[in-house]
């Protein structure tokens, strides 16, 4: 098990050689890969199309409810 974990120790290290510090704002609306690469971009998206997923299923559960 000890073997296994400095394994993956070594190849995060060889991934990720100097990690970024992270970005709590990217984190807040994306994942914690938005997080290792600071891309605030992929953040906003993510949130865009959980937003849009919501709607649809609050539209249709209005929708069911009036049918009934």
């Amino acid at each position: 098990m000890d073997r296994k974990r400095r394994f993956n120790e070594a190849i995060v290290d060889l991934l990720f050689p100097s990690p970024p510090k992270p970005q709590l704002e990217a984190f807040v609306g994306g994942s914690a890969f938005d997080v290792i690469s600071g891309d605030e971009a992929a953040s906003t998206k993510l949130m865009k199309v959980k937003h849009r997923r919501m709607a649809k299923r609050l539209a249709k559960q209005k929708q069911n409810a009036s049918t009934s």
